[in-house]
């Protein structure tokens, strides 16, 4: 049963031995993860954000790693997707927040331009209480809305597309900025770019993949997108490549 939600709605999946054991296996995971956070097993790693036209740091994203006592390195693409099945990914979100912004501000005290992109799920972009907890937290902080980068995947617009304007017009409203993540891998349509309220979009690697740097403009399908995404008003980057062990939240 497990299997077959994972392949999507209306799916059906023939049993194999081995699933007794992933599900097994799953069920284990999504236990631990419930006491995670309190266990101090999570913590977050920060990427920088280079600009390509002049090599300065604009930013740095936040991403959630999670370090099993007995497994060690979950990777996000295992544990996001358990957490978001229940309401475990709330605290996870929670997490982020609290630690991220705290120490976005200290950074600005250095860099003031400085802003964190944070990646979130569809769950939390449909939660009516993110733009009060973000809020909160940035004027607790003393931080401007717009130090903060929220990214989304282009499927979570997709999925209720009235809702999801309505959620993201209220964290627009705090000033909070907005990117598509991994753009040009899911419904890749232009349209939501002039619908939603978005600010940038990332290009996914794939199309950049094996160009050397400075030279991803040089793609069609680059050049193309970010035409487009700038005539909409949006700032097109190319999504850096990372390992399997850096592999994003």
């Amino acid at each position: 049963m497990y299997c077959a939600k994972r392949s999507g709605r209306g799916q059906w999946v023939a049993f194999e031995p081995r699933m007794h054991e992933d599900v097994a296996n799953q069920l284990g995971l999504r236990t631990d993860l419930r006491t995670a956070v309190e266990a101090g097993q999570l913590w977050l790693a920060y990427q920088p954000l280079v600009s390509l036209a002049t090599g300065a740091v604009e930013g740095v994203e936040a991403l959630l790693r999670w370090n099993h006592p007995v497994r060690g390195a979950v990777p996000p693409d295992e544990f996001i997707p358990l957490a978001e099945e229940s309401d475990t990914i709330d605290s996870l979100g929670r997490f982020v927040v609290e630690q991220g912004l705290p120490m976005l501000g200290r950074w600005r005290q250095e860099l003031p331009g400085l802003h964190l992109a944070l990646n979130i799920t569809g769950r939390q972009v449909m939660d009516p209480k993110l733009p009060e907890v973000l809020g909160e937290e940035l004027r607790r902080l003393g931080l401007p809305g717009d130090a903060v980068t929220l990214e989304i995947t282009e499927s979570v617009l997709m999925h209720d597309p009235e809702l999801a304007r309505q959620r993201l017009g209220c964290l627009k409203e705090l000033g909070i900025r907005l990117a598509i993540d991994d753009f040009g891998t899911g419904y890749s349509s232009l349209s939501y770019l002039r619908q939603f309220p978005v600010d940038q979009v990332k290009i996914d690697r794939s199309f950049i993949r094996g160009l050397r740097p400075g030279l991803w403009r040089r793609s069609r399908w680059c050049a193309a997108s970010s035409s487009c995404a700038a005539r909409c008003g949006c700032r097109p980057s190319p999504r850096a490549s990372r390992s399997a062990s850096n592999s994003m939240c």
